[in-house]
């Protein structure tokens, strides 16, 4: 909820931007789009310090809007990306938080229709339950330390829900991917540190 109001905020707060006619407004500084790619590229993002608005708009069209922040040259603070997605209208698109110029805490990314990543970053590395949607692939992750950890899920279009765990990075235990558009058919697939040992398919009981 935190997150939500905090976008809602920011979302209003460009939308007075863009009708503002200073370069300066509630704290922001303005940068052009090519100003700050040549700042990055030259490495001189020691440079930066406090808030910045950036509007991406080549040939008078504004395809997007991002607000990111610098604290002694690093990147700090909750960034965020929104792009022109269907005539005026402008949705979020990307959330980063970063501290002291490492990714540290809630990350968030979709095109708007085909596609959402959202999780947790720590110390620069994947932490938590990762939940990820791409073209009615749905997958929920954990993630300790940057490598796959605990319990995995996953469920297509075709119906097949998988099951099972990672440790360190790798399969481990029993697999479970259950077809439930064909009468539950189940195959358990038995991981030791990433590798295969067995397979089993166990086909469901028919009455007559």
């Amino acid at each position: 909820m935190a997150n939500k109001i905090t976008i809602f905020i920011l979302f209003s707060l460009f939308s007075l931007f863009s009708k503002a006619q200073g370069d300066s407004n509630f704290g922001y500084q303005k940068i052009s789009n090519e100003e700050y790619n040549r700042i990055v590229k030259e490495g001189k993002e020691y440079t930066l310090e406090g808030k910045y608005y950036i509007k991406h708009k080549p040939k008078n069209r504004l395809l997007g809007i991002s607000k990111i922040e610098y604290k002694k040259g690093k990147k700090n603070g909750e960034w965020l990306f929104f792009f022109s997605y269907v005539g005026d209208n402008i949705i979020l698109s990307n959330v980063v938080n970063y501290k002291e110029g490492r990714k540290q805490g809630y990350f968030f990314e979709t095109d708007g229709h085909t596609f959402s990543t959202e999780g947790y970053y720590k110390n620069n590395k994947k932490d938590g339950l990762w939940k990820i949607s791409k073209d009615g692939f749905l997958e929920e992750i954990n993630y300790r330390r940057g490598l796959k950890s605990g319990i995995y899920y996953s469920y297509d279009m075709e119906n097949f829900a998988t099951r099972g765990q990672y440790k360190k990075g790798t399969k481990d235990g029993v697999w479970i991917i259950e077809d439930k558009k064909n009468e539950g058919f189940i195959t358990k697939e038995t991981y030791k540190k990433g590798v295969l040992i067995s397979t089993k398919t166990e086909y469901p009981t028919i009455e007559e």
